[in-house]
């Protein structure tokens, strides 16, 4: 799997990510409502890199900000 970062002014490499069986959603919901925000944002991650469209868009445009607040 490539993990390195393309050059800024260069394409995007296509990423080889690996399919996730259902032991993870699994495990994530038995967790109940944190487990269930956490498989959205993962889900939401995973469409991001796809190209399609957010299942929780204000959640994740919110952790997105706060991630950045606290990296600057």
């Amino acid at each position: 799997m490539e993990t390195e970062m393309p050059p800024a002014d260069g394409p995007l490499l296509p990423l080889d990510l690996p399919a996730v069986d259902e032991v993870l959603p699994a495990a994530l919901r038995a967790q109940g409502e944190p487990g269930i925000r956490a498989l959205g944002l993962l889900r939401d991650a995973a469409r991001v890199l796809s190209g399609t469209g957010l299942e929780r868009p204000a959640e994740s445009r919110s952790s997105a900000c706060a991630a950045r607040r606290t990296r600057c």
